[in-house]
Protein backbone atom coordinates (compact mmCIF):
# COMPACT_ATOMS: atom_id res chain seq x y z
CA UNK A 1 0.00 0.00 0.00
CA UNK A 2 1.23 3.61 -0.66
CA UNK A 3 2.47 5.51 1.74
CA UNK A 4 3.16 9.21 1.99
CA UNK A 5 6.24 10.83 4.00
CA UNK A 6 5.60 14.62 3.98
CA UNK A 7 8.79 16.61 2.09
CA UNK A 8 10.73 18.47 5.26
CA UNK A 9 9.96 21.92 6.17
CA UNK A 10 12.52 24.34 4.94
CA UNK A 11 14.01 26.57 6.80
CA UNK A 12 14.69 30.15 6.04
CA UNK A 13 18.08 31.45 5.49
CA UNK A 14 20.32 30.42 8.57
CA UNK A 15 22.96 27.94 10.04
CA UNK A 16 23.37 24.55 7.24
CA UNK A 17 24.49 21.87 9.99
CA UNK A 18 26.20 19.93 7.39
CA UNK A 19 29.80 19.80 6.46
CA UNK A 20 31.14 22.29 4.37
CA UNK A 21 32.99 19.75 1.94
CA UNK A 22 29.66 18.73 0.25
CA UNK A 23 28.79 19.95 -2.88
CA UNK A 24 25.33 22.02 -2.96
CA UNK A 25 22.96 23.05 -5.74
CA UNK A 26 21.07 26.52 -5.77
CA UNK A 27 17.35 25.60 -7.22
CA UNK A 28 14.76 28.50 -8.08
CA UNK A 29 11.96 28.08 -5.89
CA UNK A 30 9.44 27.84 -7.49
CA UNK A 31 5.57 29.85 -6.05
CA UNK A 32 2.74 27.52 -6.46
CA UNK A 33 1.43 24.48 -4.78
CA UNK A 34 2.92 20.95 -3.18
CA UNK A 35 2.48 18.23 -5.21
CA UNK A 36 3.92 14.59 -4.89
CA UNK A 37 3.38 11.40 -6.55
CA UNK A 38 3.82 7.96 -4.94
CA UNK A 39 4.94 4.92 -7.52
CA UNK A 40 4.13 2.16 -5.24
CA UNK A 41 5.08 -0.85 -7.16
CA UNK A 42 2.58 -0.62 -10.41
CA UNK A 43 -0.25 2.01 -8.46
CA UNK A 44 0.60 5.29 -8.61
CA UNK A 45 -1.27 8.07 -5.86
CA UNK A 46 -0.98 11.48 -5.68
CA UNK A 47 -0.62 13.67 -2.87
CA UNK A 48 -0.54 16.95 -1.93
CA UNK A 49 2.24 18.59 1.36
CA UNK A 50 0.52 15.53 3.89
CA UNK A 51 -1.84 13.27 2.48
CA UNK A 52 -2.80 11.07 -0.54
CA UNK A 53 -5.31 12.31 -2.19
CA UNK A 54 -8.59 10.25 -4.08
CA UNK A 55 -9.65 10.83 -7.56
CA UNK A 56 -12.59 12.55 -6.15
CA UNK A 57 -10.20 15.10 -4.71
CA UNK A 58 -8.24 16.01 -8.01
CA UNK A 59 -10.43 18.72 -9.32
CA UNK A 60 -10.50 20.36 -6.01
CA UNK A 61 -6.79 20.47 -5.71
CA UNK A 62 -6.24 23.88 -8.45
CA UNK A 63 -7.86 21.55 -11.19
CA UNK A 64 -4.88 18.92 -11.32
CA UNK A 65 -7.30 16.69 -13.10
CA UNK A 66 -6.84 17.89 -15.95
CA UNK A 67 -3.41 17.15 -16.41
CA UNK A 68 -3.66 14.16 -13.99
CA UNK A 69 -3.40 11.69 -17.30
CA UNK A 70 -0.12 12.87 -18.56
CA UNK A 71 1.56 12.87 -15.03
CA UNK A 72 0.14 9.45 -14.42
CA UNK A 73 2.16 8.31 -17.33
CA UNK A 74 5.27 10.13 -16.95
CA UNK A 75 5.19 9.42 -12.85
CA UNK A 76 5.39 5.46 -14.01
CA UNK A 77 8.56 6.54 -16.50
CA UNK A 78 10.54 8.11 -14.22
CA UNK A 79 9.68 5.05 -11.39
CA UNK A 80 10.99 2.61 -14.28
CA UNK A 81 14.31 4.54 -14.48
CA UNK A 82 14.94 5.33 -11.18
CA UNK A 83 14.05 1.78 -10.36
CA UNK A 84 16.88 0.59 -12.67
CA UNK A 85 19.58 1.71 -9.79
CA UNK A 86 17.80 0.70 -6.74
CA UNK A 87 15.61 -1.78 -7.74
CA UNK A 88 12.12 -2.98 -8.78
CA UNK A 89 10.68 -3.37 -5.44
CA UNK A 90 11.86 0.43 -4.29
CA UNK A 91 8.97 3.00 -3.67
CA UNK A 92 9.60 6.37 -5.77
CA UNK A 93 8.29 9.47 -4.45
CA UNK A 94 8.21 12.42 -6.16
CA UNK A 95 8.13 15.98 -5.18
CA UNK A 96 7.30 18.88 -6.92
CA UNK A 97 5.22 21.82 -7.38
CA UNK A 98 2.12 22.56 -9.06
CA UNK A 99 2.32 25.89 -11.02
CA UNK A 100 0.94 28.30 -13.76
CA UNK A 101 -2.70 28.74 -14.80
CA UNK A 102 -2.35 32.75 -16.06
CA UNK A 103 0.64 33.94 -18.27
CA UNK A 104 -0.33 38.03 -18.39
CA UNK A 105 1.83 38.09 -22.00
CA UNK A 106 -0.06 39.65 -25.38
CA UNK A 107 1.59 36.75 -27.65
CA UNK A 108 0.78 33.99 -25.34
CA UNK A 109 -3.29 32.96 -25.45
CA UNK A 110 -4.93 32.09 -22.37
CA UNK A 111 -6.07 28.78 -21.58
CA UNK A 112 -9.70 28.52 -21.03
CA UNK A 113 -11.50 27.21 -17.61
CA UNK A 114 -7.56 27.40 -15.51
CA UNK A 115 -7.54 29.25 -12.62
CA UNK A 116 -3.74 30.56 -11.35
CA UNK A 117 -2.43 28.39 -8.61
CA UNK A 118 -0.42 31.11 -7.75
CA UNK A 119 -0.07 34.75 -8.24
CA UNK A 120 3.12 37.42 -8.18
CA UNK A 121 4.93 35.10 -10.36
CA UNK A 122 4.06 33.98 -14.11
CA UNK A 123 5.09 30.64 -15.39
CA UNK A 124 2.68 29.27 -17.71
CA UNK A 125 -0.91 29.67 -19.00
CA UNK A 126 -1.64 25.83 -18.14
CA UNK A 127 -0.89 23.90 -15.41
CA UNK A 128 2.58 22.70 -15.13
CA UNK A 129 3.81 20.30 -12.61
CA UNK A 130 7.89 20.80 -12.00
CA UNK A 131 9.90 18.10 -10.00
CA UNK A 132 12.19 19.28 -7.24
CA UNK A 133 13.43 16.47 -5.20
CA UNK A 134 12.70 12.80 -5.05
CA UNK A 135 13.38 9.73 -2.70
CA UNK A 136 13.71 5.96 -2.62
CA UNK A 137 12.52 3.70 -0.04
CA UNK A 138 13.67 0.03 -0.10
CA UNK A 139 14.62 -2.36 2.29
CA UNK A 140 18.20 -0.96 3.24
CA UNK A 141 16.17 2.70 4.48
CA UNK A 142 15.14 5.73 2.93
CA UNK A 143 17.68 7.71 0.46
CA UNK A 144 17.32 10.76 -1.19
CA UNK A 145 17.53 10.60 -4.84
CA UNK A 146 21.04 12.68 -6.30
CA UNK A 147 20.37 15.90 -8.36
CA UNK A 148 21.98 14.63 -11.38
CA UNK A 149 20.09 11.51 -11.51
CA UNK A 150 16.78 13.17 -10.49
CA UNK A 151 16.74 15.47 -13.82
CA UNK A 152 18.06 12.35 -16.16
CA UNK A 153 15.24 10.54 -15.24
CA UNK A 154 12.59 13.68 -15.51
CA UNK A 155 13.81 14.57 -18.54
CA UNK A 156 13.31 11.03 -19.54
CA UNK A 157 10.09 10.75 -18.42
CA UNK A 158 9.15 14.11 -20.08
CA UNK A 159 8.62 16.15 -17.45
CA UNK A 160 10.80 19.88 -16.61
CA UNK A 161 12.14 20.38 -13.10
CA UNK A 162 12.95 23.47 -11.47
CA UNK A 163 15.49 25.85 -12.84
CA UNK A 164 19.23 24.83 -11.59
CA UNK A 165 20.74 27.90 -10.46
CA UNK A 166 24.46 27.05 -9.67
CA UNK A 167 26.59 23.98 -8.33
CA UNK A 168 29.10 24.43 -5.60
CA UNK A 169 30.12 24.91 -2.02
CA UNK A 170 27.57 26.46 0.38
CA UNK A 171 29.39 29.71 0.83
CA UNK A 172 29.85 30.34 -2.65
CA UNK A 173 26.18 29.92 -3.34
CA UNK A 174 25.14 31.86 -0.40
CA UNK A 175 26.53 35.04 -2.65
CA UNK A 176 23.94 34.84 -5.39
CA UNK A 177 21.52 37.44 -5.71
CA UNK A 178 18.35 37.30 -4.38
CA UNK A 179 15.77 39.03 -6.64
CA UNK A 180 16.10 37.67 -10.34
CA UNK A 181 13.87 36.84 -13.37
CA UNK A 182 12.12 33.69 -13.09
CA UNK A 183 13.88 31.30 -15.56
CA UNK A 184 10.96 29.14 -15.32
CA UNK A 185 9.26 30.59 -18.83
CA UNK A 186 12.24 30.21 -20.86
CA UNK A 187 12.90 26.21 -19.66
CA UNK A 188 8.87 26.35 -21.31
CA UNK A 189 9.72 28.07 -24.60
CA UNK A 190 7.50 30.82 -23.17
CA UNK A 191 8.30 34.70 -24.05
CA UNK A 192 9.65 36.41 -20.75
CA UNK A 193 7.04 39.10 -19.36
CA UNK A 194 8.58 42.21 -17.80
CA UNK A 195 9.18 42.26 -14.00
CA UNK A 196 8.67 38.63 -13.65
CA UNK A 197 10.89 38.50 -10.49
CA UNK A 198 11.48 34.52 -8.81
CA UNK A 199 10.14 34.15 -5.63
CA UNK A 200 13.73 32.74 -4.44
CA UNK A 201 15.74 30.10 -4.71
CA UNK A 202 16.76 26.75 -2.37
CA UNK A 203 20.01 25.47 -1.43
CA UNK A 204 20.84 21.56 -0.71
CA UNK A 205 23.38 18.80 -1.07
CA UNK A 206 23.50 17.22 -4.61
CA UNK A 207 24.36 14.22 -4.05
CA UNK A 208 22.48 11.34 -2.07
CA UNK A 209 21.78 11.33 1.52
CA UNK A 210 20.72 8.28 3.40
CA UNK A 211 17.74 9.19 5.60
CA UNK A 212 19.72 7.37 8.96
CA UNK A 213 22.05 10.14 8.66
CA UNK A 214 21.80 13.28 10.41
CA UNK A 215 19.05 15.81 9.13
CA UNK A 216 18.87 16.21 5.72
CA UNK A 217 19.92 20.04 5.36
CA UNK A 218 18.02 22.77 3.64
CA UNK A 219 17.95 26.36 3.16
CA UNK A 220 15.61 28.57 1.11
CA UNK A 221 16.57 32.24 0.44
CA UNK A 222 13.10 34.43 -0.75
CA UNK A 223 13.37 37.94 -1.81
CA UNK A 224 11.36 40.41 0.15
CA UNK A 225 8.17 40.37 -1.51
CA UNK A 226 7.75 37.22 -0.02
CA UNK A 227 10.37 37.19 3.11
CA UNK A 228 9.17 34.97 5.72
CA UNK A 229 10.53 35.97 9.56
CA UNK A 230 13.38 33.32 10.58
CA UNK A 231 13.62 32.60 14.26
CA UNK A 232 10.91 35.38 15.65
CA UNK A 233 7.50 35.70 16.72
CA UNK A 234 4.84 37.60 15.12
CA UNK A 235 3.77 40.75 16.96
CA UNK A 236 0.71 40.78 18.53
CA UNK A 237 -1.85 41.97 17.18
CA UNK A 238 -3.52 45.08 19.07
CA UNK A 239 -7.45 45.68 18.55
CA UNK A 240 -8.72 48.58 16.97
CA UNK A 241 -9.88 50.38 20.76
CA UNK A 242 -5.98 49.93 22.31
CA UNK A 243 -5.30 51.47 18.79
CA UNK A 244 -7.67 54.27 19.35
CA UNK A 245 -6.79 54.88 23.43
CA UNK A 246 -3.13 55.08 22.61
CA UNK A 247 -3.64 58.11 19.59
CA UNK A 248 -6.22 59.93 21.64
CA UNK A 249 -4.44 62.94 23.49
CA UNK A 250 -4.12 62.30 27.35
CA UNK A 251 -7.48 62.81 29.52
CA UNK A 252 -9.40 61.08 26.51
CA UNK A 253 -10.51 57.70 25.72
CA UNK A 254 -12.39 55.29 23.33
CA UNK A 255 -14.32 53.96 25.99
CA UNK A 256 -16.18 54.88 29.26
CA UNK A 257 -13.46 53.92 32.18
CA UNK A 258 -14.19 54.63 35.79
CA UNK A 259 -13.74 57.53 37.65
CA UNK A 260 -11.44 58.09 40.33
CA UNK A 261 -13.00 59.06 43.53
CA UNK A 262 -12.53 63.00 43.75
CA UNK A 263 -9.73 64.34 46.53
CA UNK A 264 -10.58 64.85 50.26
CA UNK A 265 -9.93 68.13 51.45
CA UNK A 266 -9.10 68.57 54.96
CA UNK A 267 -9.34 71.72 57.00
CA UNK A 268 -6.51 73.90 57.21
CA UNK A 269 -3.92 73.30 59.70
CA UNK A 270 -3.04 75.94 62.44
CA UNK A 271 0.41 75.55 61.98
CA UNK A 272 0.32 75.41 58.42
CA UNK A 273 -1.40 78.39 57.94
CA UNK A 274 -2.88 77.38 54.67
CA UNK A 275 -6.10 78.67 53.83
CA UNK A 276 -8.85 75.98 52.14
CA UNK A 277 -9.46 76.26 48.89
CA UNK A 278 -12.75 77.59 47.37
CA UNK A 279 -14.91 74.80 45.67
CA UNK A 280 -15.67 75.34 41.95
CA UNK A 281 -19.11 76.14 41.41
CA UNK A 282 -20.27 75.66 37.37
CA UNK A 283 -20.39 78.64 35.49
CA UNK A 284 -24.09 79.94 35.26
CA UNK A 285 -25.70 80.93 32.49
CA UNK A 286 -26.65 85.00 32.50
CA UNK A 287 -30.10 83.45 31.69
CA UNK A 288 -30.54 81.05 34.85
CA UNK A 289 -31.86 82.56 37.62
CA UNK A 290 -30.59 81.36 41.07
CA UNK A 291 -31.76 78.21 42.43
CA UNK A 292 -34.90 79.16 44.93
CA UNK A 293 -35.02 82.47 43.93
CA UNK A 294 -38.42 84.32 42.83
CA UNK A 295 -38.98 84.52 39.15
CA UNK A 296 -40.31 88.40 38.29
CA UNK A 297 -43.32 86.98 36.55
CA UNK A 298 -44.62 84.78 39.89
CA UNK A 299 -47.44 86.43 41.54
CA UNK A 300 -49.63 89.11 38.44
CA UNK A 301 -51.58 90.06 41.29
CA UNK A 302 -48.28 92.39 43.07
CA UNK A 303 -48.10 95.54 41.13
CA UNK A 304 -43.93 95.82 42.40
CA UNK A 305 -43.10 92.72 40.07
CA UNK A 306 -44.72 94.45 36.93
CA UNK A 307 -42.53 96.35 34.56
CA UNK A 308 -45.62 98.57 34.03
CA UNK A 309 -48.57 99.83 36.15
CA UNK A 310 -51.94 97.96 35.33
CA UNK A 311 -55.22 97.27 37.39
CA UNK A 312 -54.77 94.48 39.40
CA UNK A 313 -58.33 92.86 38.71
CA UNK A 314 -57.75 93.86 35.08
CA UNK A 315 -61.85 93.76 33.27
CA UNK A 316 -62.67 92.99 29.61
CA UNK A 317 -62.61 96.04 27.13
CA UNK A 318 -66.33 96.54 26.24
CA UNK A 319 -65.26 97.67 23.28
CA UNK A 320 -65.48 95.45 20.08
CA UNK A 321 -62.47 95.21 18.20
CA UNK A 322 -63.93 97.46 15.06
CA UNK A 323 -63.67 100.90 17.42
CA UNK A 324 -60.46 99.82 19.25
CA UNK A 325 -57.55 102.51 19.15
CA UNK A 326 -54.81 99.59 17.55
CA UNK A 327 -56.94 98.55 14.81
CA UNK A 328 -54.70 95.24 14.70
CA UNK A 329 -56.82 91.71 14.87
CA UNK A 330 -57.53 89.85 17.70
CA UNK A 331 -55.02 86.79 16.66
CA UNK A 332 -52.36 89.64 16.08
CA UNK A 333 -53.14 90.57 20.16
CA UNK A 334 -53.30 87.28 21.09
CA UNK A 335 -49.56 86.91 19.41
CA UNK A 336 -47.95 90.01 21.10
CA UNK A 337 -49.78 88.82 24.58
CA UNK A 338 -47.66 85.54 24.43
CA UNK A 339 -45.06 87.33 25.78
CA UNK A 340 -45.55 87.73 29.53
CA UNK A 341 -42.49 87.37 31.20
CA UNK A 342 -40.18 90.33 32.48
CA UNK A 343 -37.50 89.70 30.12
CA UNK A 344 -39.25 89.51 27.05
CA UNK A 345 -42.33 92.25 27.54
CA UNK A 346 -40.46 95.15 26.57
CA UNK A 347 -40.57 93.30 23.05
CA UNK A 348 -43.77 92.68 23.19
CA UNK A 349 -44.87 96.55 21.44
CA UNK A 350 -42.48 95.64 18.92
CA UNK A 351 -43.80 92.69 18.09
CA UNK A 352 -47.56 94.48 18.08
CA UNK A 353 -46.39 97.39 15.56
CA UNK A 354 -44.91 94.26 13.06
CA UNK A 355 -48.51 92.79 13.41
CA UNK A 356 -50.06 96.47 12.61
CA UNK A 357 -47.63 96.52 9.99
CA UNK A 358 -48.23 93.12 8.18
CA UNK A 359 -51.89 92.11 9.35
CA UNK A 360 -51.83 90.07 6.61
CA UNK A 361 -48.87 87.18 8.01
CA UNK A 362 -50.40 84.33 9.56
CA UNK A 363 -49.51 83.42 13.05
CA UNK A 364 -48.65 80.34 14.92
CA UNK A 365 -49.33 81.45 18.24
CA UNK A 366 -52.48 80.23 19.88
CA UNK A 367 -54.07 83.02 21.87
CA UNK A 368 -52.98 82.97 25.44
CA UNK A 369 -56.30 82.52 28.33
CA UNK A 370 -56.52 83.56 31.91
CA UNK A 371 -56.54 87.16 33.40
CA UNK A 372 -52.89 87.97 33.03
CA UNK A 373 -53.56 87.69 29.48
CA UNK A 374 -56.40 89.94 29.42
CA UNK A 375 -54.17 91.58 31.44
CA UNK A 376 -51.24 92.12 28.67
CA UNK A 377 -54.31 92.79 26.17
CA UNK A 378 -55.59 96.04 27.50
CA UNK A 379 -52.15 97.09 29.16
CA UNK A 380 -51.17 97.33 25.02
CA UNK A 381 -54.55 98.35 23.65
CA UNK A 382 -54.03 101.85 26.32
CA UNK A 383 -50.39 102.68 25.49
CA UNK A 384 -49.66 101.45 22.51
CA UNK A 385 -51.73 103.31 19.26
Amino acid sequence: MAELKPYPKIPARGASGAPGSREWIATEKVHGAHFAVVCDGASVRPAKRRDLLGDEELDAFFGVSRIWPQLLVAAGRFAAVVRARWGESAVVTVYGELAGGRYPHPDVPAVAGVEPVQTGVWYAPGLRWLPFDATVRTDEGRWWVPDRELRAAASAAGLTCVPLLGRGSLNALRELPVAFPSRVPALLGLPEPADNLAEGYVLKPAGEWRESDPARPLIKVKQKAFAEANGTTAPARTSHRRKARRASPPGCSSRPRRCSPPPVRRPPSASSGRVRPRMRWRRRSPRMWPRNSPRPWAGWSTPSCRPCAWPSNPEPDPSPPSTQRTGATPDRLATAAAFVSRAELHCAADRFESARAYPEEPTRVEPPVGPPAEAVLRHLRAHIG
